[in-house]
């Protein structure tokens, strides 16, 4: 199951052969975390397993412990285990639908802020069914059966959108919402719903116009849960980062999109203008609806996301 801590018994091994080592020494806990910048209450916090040192944190303690090379490889090599973690894309269908969706809920129940930054598409927490179904698709095969399974899962997860304990901010592109997933309609439904959720006073939408320089790129969807894990996502996989400065960077990097993000409390107002102008259907007798075959059919081409109506953040 994906925590946002790490498991009890490797945090339990990792922390009393820290212990044992300082015991060896012959040094008190005050005596160590002099020596390594580290108040007496986090030596206690770590050797008791209450927190899990960060990479950095290790190095300095076994330096400081004259701990051998091969010991000290050991230790920091569990410490960089005990903060990052790989999840291949295989071995996550292997798990199951249900298991994966158990595991977000677990992490959004035990976060107060999510903070999810979205350059491609649309996050299980603000799809539409349509949307989601859509979305399952591909690379996986799987049965209509399983199909609703997972909808039904994403859909029970929305419910703690309604939670005013939590907050969430989803910061998008405008490629996520012009990415053709559906046809007009389950495109104008989506943007409509995102508009809906957007109303509530714990979540905050907001949006990189197509038209605003952006000199940062953007790789990859990432999740920031508080200021404890990050979830990167890549066609191959999950990586989930648990290290201070691995997450640090993540919420400096969120911040940095922000700065060319629109926001506005009319963002239900520019999406439903955004959603007038999808085109949905052919009127009958028009060009465009003629049968000759000598005629092509326009491709529909979405228009600019509305972001005439926003406002620049304060």
């Amino acid at each position: 199951m994906l925590d946002l801590e790490w498991s009890e018994a490797d945090r339990l091994e990792l922390a009393t052969a820290l212990r044992d080592l300082r015991r060896a020494a012959g040094l008190s806990g005050h005596a160590l975390g002099a020596r390594v910048y580290m108040s007496q209450t986090k030596i206690y916090r770590i050797e008791t397993g209450r927190i899990v040192p960060s990479v950095t944190d290790v190095e300095l303690l076994v330096y400081a412990l004259n701990v051998d090379a091969e010991r000290s490889r050991e230790l920091v090599s569990m410490a960089r285990a005990a903060n990052t973690e790989f999840r291949p894309g295989r071995l996550r269908a292997r798990a199951g639908p249900a298991v994966r969706q158990r595991d977000l809920q677990a992490l959004e129940e035990q976060c107060q802020v999510q903070r999810h930054f979205l350059p491609t598409m649309v996050t299980g927490l603000i799809q539409t069914p349509a949307y989601a179904r859509q979305a399952l698709s591909w690379p996986e095969e799987r049965s209509p059966a399983a199909v609703e399974e997972i909808v039904n899962h994403k859909m029970q997860r929305q419910a703690i959108l309604h939670r005013e304990d939590k907050q969430f901010v989803f910061l998008l592109t405008e490629t996520a919402l012009r990415w053709r997933l559906l046809d007009s309609a389950g495109m104008a439904a989506q943007v409509e719903h995102i508009a809906q959720v957007a109303v509530l006073t714990n979540v905050t939408i907001e949006i990189i116009p197509l038209r605003t320089r952006v000199p940062v790129g953007a790789l990859n969807v990432f999740v920031v849960y508080d200021d404890r894990l990050a979830r990167v996502e890549s066609e191959t996989g999950l990586l989930v980062l648990r290290d201070p400065a691995d997450v640090r960077y993540h919420l400096e990097l969120f911040a940095q999109y922000q700065c060319y993000a629109w926001r506005s409390g009319r963002t239900r107002s520019c999406a439903l203008r955004c959603c007038a102008a999808w085109p949905t259907s052919r009127r009958a007798g028009s060009p465009a609806a003629t049968t000759s075959s000598t005629v092509t059919r326009r491709r529909e081409r979405p228009p600019l996301f509305c972001s005439s109506l926003m406002t620049r953040n304060a």
